[in-house]
């Protein structure tokens, strides 16, 4: 078989890397603002983009991508 193309051979036949995985996508609420973050361990995500059609939501420093978020488990009390 031959192959014609433009593309370098890299590209076309790299190994795929089993450690390699694609980033985890998730849409947080994060008092009241949508953001979407990529999960960088179990308990840290990074803020990617803002969802929002407030403009002074652009301009919370705490929501800019690239802020690291860090998930603390709460616990709650059952009462039975």
């Amino acid at each position: 078989m031959v192959l014609w193309t433009i593309m370098p051979s890299e590209l076309i036949f790299q190994e795929q890397n089993t450690m390699e995985q694609s980033p985890v996508y998730e849409e947080v609420d994060l008092e009241g603002k949508k953001v979407i973050v990529e999960r960088c361990s179990p308990n840290q995500s990074k803020i990617v983009r803002i969802i929002s059609t407030c403009p002074e939501d652009y301009m919370l420093e705490e929501l800019q991508p690239g802020t690291m978020l860090t998930y603390k488990p709460t616990y709650e009390k059952s009462i039975t």
